[in-house]
């Protein structure tokens, strides 16, 4: 049960967190970052095993696409130790994007990467990633909270996307979700049944380009409301994944089909979105240049928190 003494609580935690960050020296923790990250990224590629799971944090976690889940500097050790002896293994590094939260305490680093190992005929497989890291302070230092990649691939939102509705709702979700997800399309019909609570939709028939995601419940009524032009106020958080990002939109004007000179319009690479009563974006800014997290279509029923977790083209 939630009490009123909870939620003051949590209210002055944010408060607190408001007047204090302005004094976070975000360009030296993303520098520091930058630097944990290049550590790890040379612990993978000289196979030290040690040092690649001291990258962890103590309860981090890593999603191997299509495997169980590891767990803790242990499994991080085990993990890394089984790699580095399968044949001809190698994994290295490029074109890291390095993001810190204006609280200087979590961050994200994206990075592309290319793992090799050699295969029952013994010539090498080499297969291009997408390596994707959340970053917490633990202690004082920077450590991974969550690893997830996923091969790199085409570009999502090709050809082959548009004509299989299926695969363009799949694009939107990470790959432990995609495998239960419902998948409908516009008009509610079920193209595919699910079993873990989340639904993903092809790209928005009245949308250009490539824009599918894959909703929790509280956003599937976000998504009847905003379709039909409806009223609607969160009631709890809800979490959308769009990690095909999007081919761009409006930032103020929820029903823009295409860009204008004052419509702010925004190209977005991929990201989550956040549903919460209006009282807790209120904090939050509006601006998508800002570096962080921002609010978009702000005053209107269908507001919501933008949360980047990939570069913008």
């Amino acid at each position: 049960m939630i009490t009123k003494t909870m939620v003051c609580s949590v209210l002055a935690g944010i408060l607190l967190c408001a007047c204090t960050q302005s004094q976070v020296d975000v360009g030296a923790e993303r520098a520091a970052l930058q630097a944990a990250a290049d550590a790890y990224h040379a612990a993978g590629a000289s196979m030290d095993a040690a040092a690649f799971a001291g990258s962890y944090a103590s309860d981090g976690l890593l999603l191997p696409p299509n495997e169980a889940a590891v767990t803790g500097r242990d499994g991080a050790l085990a993990f890394m130790t089984a790699f580095a002896e399968a044949p001809g293994a190698s994994v290295s590094f490029s074109d890291m994007n390095v993001v810190v939260a204006a609280s200087g305490d979590m961050g994200y680093t994206l990075a592309d990467a290319v793992v090799v190992v050699d295969g029952h005929d013994g010539q090498p497989i080499e297969e291009e990633i997408r390596d994707f890291h959340l970053w917490i302070k633990e202690d004082g230092e920077w450590k991974i909270s969550v690893d997830i990649w996923n091969e790199a691939g085409p570009a999502p939102g090709g050809a082959a996307d548009a004509s299989d509705p299926i695969a363009d709702a799949l694009s939107a979700a990470w790959p432990g979700m995609a495998e239960d997800a419902k998948v409908v399309d516009w008009d509610g019909n079920v193209l595919r049944e699910g079993s873990n609570g989340y639904t993903c939709l092809p790209t928005p028939p009245m949308l250009s380009g490539t824009a599918p995601m894959c909703m929790d419940g509280e956003w599937m009524k976000w998504a009847g409301a905003w379709q039909n032009k409806g009223d609607y106020a969160a009631e709890s958080l809800g979490i959308s994944y769009m990690l095909s990002g999007d081919e761009g939109a409006s930032n103020i004007d929820p029903y823009a089909e295409g860009p204008t000179e004052d419509n702010e319009w925004i190209v977005e690479g991929p990201h989550l979105m956040i549903l919460a009563p209006t009282e807790l974006l209120e904090g939050y800014p509006a601006d998508p240049e800002n570096g962080g997290p921002y609010v978009m279509w702000k005053g209107t029923p269908y507001a919501h928190l933008m949360v980047p977790v990939g570069s913008r083209d």
